[in-house]
């Protein structure tokens, strides 16, 4: 698991600030607290993220984060021409000046992704895709491709374990 760390209140915003959180120094000393050093990842994250939604969060650390330069760990150090980390990896994924403001979809658009979302996450049974595969007559290179495309479709799925196919209904 990962802690997620708002520098901010909780109630998201809908701009971020104009000038930087103090995320890097912040994380600096959070990732060198004998408390937290079971947690892997520990990331900071503006005001206008909400970490409590999971979507939203992610959403704000991968866009928000520079691997060169946001990116620290509990210990960093070279061994002769490579470099070691070890330790709780911090990010800095706090608003930086120059940045962009963050697209806001409005009501309307956000409902023709969802509904654009629930169609294309309908997946057909497998009488359906085997139709579809048999009409298709795919020829490939090599059968084994073709055998390997048929397995994956149409097998049965083991205990615990989904097929794409088997997941998508």
């Amino acid at each position: 698991s990962a802690l997620g760390l708002s520098l901010e209140p909780l109630t998201p915003n809908p701009e971020p600030a104009a000038t930087s959180a103090p995320g890097k120094h912040i994380l600096q000393k959070l990732v060198t607290l004998p408390a937290l050093a079971s947690v892997p990842i520990i990331a900071a994250v503006s005001e206008d993220v909400d970490i409590r939604d999971r979507e939203n969060y992610i959403w704000g650390i991968f866009t928000r984060f520079d691997c060169e330069r946001d990116v620290l760990f509990t210990e960093q150090r070279l061994v002769g021409i490579s470099p070691v980390y070890k330790g709780v990896m911090g990010i800095d994924a706090t608003w930086k000046p120059g940045y962009p403001k963050p697209l806001r979809m409005t009501d309307e658009v956000k409902k023709k992704v969802e509904r654009a979302y629930k169609l294309e996450r309908a997946m057909p049974d497998k009488e359906v895709l085997r139709k579809l595969w048999d009409t298709a007559k795919i020829e490939t290179e090599t059968p084994t491709l073709k055998e390997q495309m048929e397995f994956e479709l149409f097998r049965e799925p083991v205990a615990g374990q989904g097929t794409a196919a088997a997941e998508g209904q």
